[in-house]
């Protein structure tokens, strides 16, 4: 079923955000350098302090220890950057990770994302569709 939509980019999104805060990775898959973790909704925030420990600048990379939240693990030394919405891509708070590309880096910071409360894995174009949402509905 296809429907159509007109996407305004400058109309004022609605004031109730996603009941859930979603996380996976944004940058494609397959071998890579760099990967980026995006965490999107009203606990995103959330995300940065308890794996970095605290809340980094607005828009601004800086470079951070990843941590488990629950063994305090290092799992990563990587560039993290916060977006309060509506700002941001999907308009919503969202925290980016830029971590080490390889699986064992990436899977560690998905697991300890999946342990916080409130958290679930994106559903493909879930990000899409949360701009979406906010922006159009």
């Amino acid at each position: 079923q296809f429907f159509k939509c007109e996407l305004n980019l400058w109309k004022i999104p609605s004031k109730k955000y996603a009941s859930s805060t979603i996380f996976s990775v944004s940058s494609g898959s397959g071998k890579c350098g760099v990967a980026v973790i995006r965490v999107s909704g009203p606990k995103s925030k959330h995300s940065v302090e308890q794996l970095c420990g605290s809340i980094t600048k607005p828009r601004v990379a800086s470079l951070r220890k990843l941590m488990d939240p629950s063994s305090k693990e290092v799992l990563d030394k990587a560039l993290v950057l916060w977006f309060p919405g509506p700002n941001s891509f999907t308009g919503e708070d969202c925290a980016e990770f830029h971590v080490h590309g390889g699986p064992a880096v990436i899977s560690s910071v998905l697991s300890a994302l999946s342990l916080i409360d409130g958290y679930k894995p994106a559903q493909a174009g879930e990000f899409t569709k949360q701009r979406y949402i906010l922006y159009v509905k």
